[in-house]
């Protein structure tokens, strides 16, 4: 996935004033602007949530990091339901899924919180959404206020991680789809 948002492009779809704000004074408005330098100026979900204006072609890795963060908490799902919709949601991603078998996956995923966001429609795909589903759910297990935020930060900081990797093009799906 080649991050290609420029400020211009972001002004065109009406994003977020407070966050170009943050980001003019760092990058000019024609200039692709760099996830990790973004998400130290504007946060991690309000750059996640950017990704919505990305074009089409990246939809397939949307999905896979969607459906990564979905994975991240499937245990604590322990959820037959969670586990098909995340399946097949990578299944469509890669072409191998219709649409039919897809929204069937996502209908009976409603009752699972993990994988509802991975398994949405083809023109949905709300990478931030999955992704803050997923760290809510591996943080609601503790009990202190230092727990909470303790498991909200490891898994905030292991999305960014996969998240900067995908926009190299060095994700976990991405290097086994090249391989």
């Amino acid at each position: 996935m080649k991050w290609s948002l420029t400020i211009t492009e972001l002004e065109k779809v009406g994003a977020c004033t407070r966050a170009l704000e943050k980001l003019r004074p760092h990058f000019s408005s024609d200039e692709p602007i760099d996830p990790a330098r973004a998400i130290e100026l504007v946060g991690f979900w309000d750059v996640l949530y950017a990704c919505k204006w990305l074009s089409p072609e990246h939809d397939m890795d949307l999905r896979m990091f969607a459906c990564w963060c979905a994975r991240q908490v499937l245990h604590i799902a322990d959820d037959s339901r969670a586990l098909a919709a995340i399946e097949t949601s990578e299944r469509f991603a890669r072409g191998l899924a219709s649409a039919e078998e897809l929204e069937a996956a996502r209908a009976a995923a409603m009752a699972a919180p993990a994988a509802w966001a991975a398994a949405a429609p083809t023109s949905q795909v709300q990478p931030w959404a999955a992704s803050w589903g997923a760290t809510w759910q591996a943080a609601a297990p503790w009990v202190t206020a230092s727990d909470w935020d303790a498991a909200w930060d490891a898994t905030e900081s292991a999305q960014i991680q996969i998240f900067l990797a995908m926009t190299r093009g060095t994700a976990p799906w991405q290097i086994k789809d090249k391989s």
